[in-house]
């Protein structure tokens, strides 16, 4: 693993939303070479950048038309290396997502391949025929709802598709288009890309021989996911890839949705760390709805992550990404307590083992962005859900729009709020996305001038992090593994002990340890006297050195 990559704050940003320069109402490349100051302030040691490749848009960038072409809307190629130069100036590296499960349906390898059987790319992408009767070649079902296969007349064969019929997967026991797709990778590097997030690629490799159908368990299709993630393959073909690119000095992060502790074991052999969602998953009902967290399942989460990778592997901290929503929305207060809530989750993630990935907005302890028709949606996912749940009959228009305000991947994708100006600071034209209802309320410029305020709390903590060896090298333990309310750890190496602890609840709580009550406090969201009385206040966090 590359040494900065353990002591270094990640900043993820979603181009597209982050600032816009030239009044389109998109954001473009020249917004963040603008904001780079911005974010060298906050302590960030290197910045992800979702998808910018030439798409059509279908999943925000997440189905590309052509890897070495930029969208035409974020900026030119000299817009771009002048951006990675300017960033590699203030010490701040450059991380591009990259989508190598699929492409896009428009991506002229896939039209090539869907032209015929024995063209030259006609293997490049997983074609099977139907069934007897004519139906897809199994019963298993999109992630973003329908069919996983979608039928190709010309070639009268169906393609596999894990997401949606505009992104068709790629075939990784194709040598030829795994050629394709290094040298791609090597290019980018050659243009001063620093590392890769690695979008889905726990799902490169799939079980397809003999095509057997799913379980049903629910609804019309069964769960593709033990067909297609997490299966051995991967690791090789990661291998090969990491071979013939990433061993050239790049960070590495993979999304791999449903990995066990065990997977992402396997995968520390080919990559820097992964992205898991178990700890963002405990509030997630059926039929888009939320439930409480059950913080005592959510802490076992953390300790098993954090002793399971401990000596072995690297783990990614993380609240927020482009397809979650809002931390503070789904277990802080969104209202008196906000802030103090955005503070302790901060702190409650960030001085665990790993390398912590900030997603924009986060830091001013922003929460979701309400939406209240049709016509604000934006995500694929959501859009192919009304069509089940709203005109299907199953949920009211109002009682769906409730449910998606609060799980929907467009909550947290809307504009970085800047200022309490026009569409927030962020453009001077129409916003391609609504912008956040609470703007004036919760944004840069406000937040830059008050020392008490969310921004300011996350530069101190980053601060903190960077000086305690313990928060890289030290062992991870709960304490009081069983309280309900109160998430606590301690951390410790041969150099120092210290505590986190946080109260994930809006009510006045005891926690007497006497550990605690010894030890001196190095950083808390709110000054009272805990030392002293053990009484926490809502939403309090407390760092504690317990050797003092």
């Amino acid at each position: 693993m590359l040494k900065w990559t353990k002591n270094e704050v990640v900043y993820q940003l979603y181009p597209q939303s982050f600032y816009d320069t030239n009044g389109d109402g998109i954001g473009d490349i020249e917004g963040i070479t603008t904001k780079l100051d911005y974010l060298k302030s906050l302590g960030v040691g290197a910045i992800w950048i979702c998808p910018m490749y030439d798409s059509p848009n279908r999943d925000n960038g997440y189905d590309v038309r052509n890897y070495d072409k930029l969208q035409i809307c974020y900026g030119t190629d000299e817009q771009f290396d002048e951006m990675v130069a300017e960033a590699h100036k203030r010490n701040i590296k450059i991380i591009m997502d990259l989508v190598l499960n699929h492409t896009s349906n428009e991506n002229p390898w896939f039209l090539q391949s869907s032209s015929s059987r024995t063209n030259d790319k006609a293997d490049w992408y997983i074609w099977r025929d139907g069934k007897p009767d004519g139906t897809p070649p199994t019963n298993w079902g999109a992630i973003f709802g329908g069919s996983a296969w979608t039928y190709c007349q010309q070639r009268n064969q169906y393609y596999l598709h894990t997401f949606s019929p505009y992104q068709p997967d790629l075939n990784w026991q194709c040598d030829e288009l795994k050629n394709a797709l290094f040298a791609m990778v090597n290019r980018w590097i050659d243009r001063g890309v620093d590392g890769f997030r690695l979008d889905a690629i726990n799902f490169i490799a799939k079980d397809l021989s003999p095509l057997v159908d799913g379980e049903i368990n629910v609804g019309e299709y069964a769960d593709i996911y033990p067909f297609v993630a997490n299966k051995p393959d991967a690791h090789k073909y990661l291998a090969e890839l990491k071979a013939a690119t990433f061993a050239r000095g790049c960070l590495t992060v993979g999304e791999a949705s449903s990995a066990t502790v065990s997977d992402a074991l396997l995968f520390a052999n080919e990559l820097d760390m992964i992205f898991q969602f178990e700890h963002v998953a405990m509030d997630i009902a059926e039929d888009w709805n939320v439930k409480p967290v059950d913080i005592v399942k959510l802490k076992k989460s953390f300790a098993k992550w954090q002793n399971g990778l401990f000596g072995r592997a690297w783990n990614a901290l993380f609240w927020e990404n482009h397809d979650q929503p809002r931390i503070v929305t789904r277990m802080g207060d969104e209202n008196e307590l906000r802030e103090s809530s955005a503070k302790m989750l901060a702190t409650c993630m960030y001085f665990m083992q790993g390398t912590p990935f900030v997603y924009q907005g986060q830091e001013l302890g922003m929460i979701n962005t309400r939406f209240y028709s049709k016509n604000e949606i934006r995500d694929i996912e959501v859009r192919n859900a009304w069509t089940k749940y709203v005109d299907g009959g199953l949920l009211s228009e109002k009682e769906f729009l409730k449910r998606i305000s609060r799980r929907s991947r467009d909550t947290a994708r809307t504009p970085m709020c800047w200022s309490d100006s026009k569409n927030a600071g962020f453009t001077d034209g129409t916003p391609w996305i609504k912008i956040n209802d609470k703007y004036k309320q919760i944004n840069v410029a406000e937040q830059s001038s008050r020392s008490d305020s969310v921004l300011n709390y996350y530069k101190s903590l980053f601060a903190l992090r960077a000086k305690l060896s313990v928060v890289v090298d030290g062992a991870f333990k709960l304490i009081d593994e069983q309280n309900a309310h109160v998430i606590a750890y301690e951390r410790k190496n041969v150099e120092q002990t210290i505590a986190v602890v946080c109260n994930m609840t809006d009510k006045r709580l005891s926690f007497i340890d006497e550990r605690l009550q010894r030890g001196k406090i190095l950083l808390t969201n709110i000054e009272n006297n805990y030392l002293a009385d053990g009484i926490l206040a809502p939403y309090q966090s407390i760092v504690i050195d317990l050797e003092s």
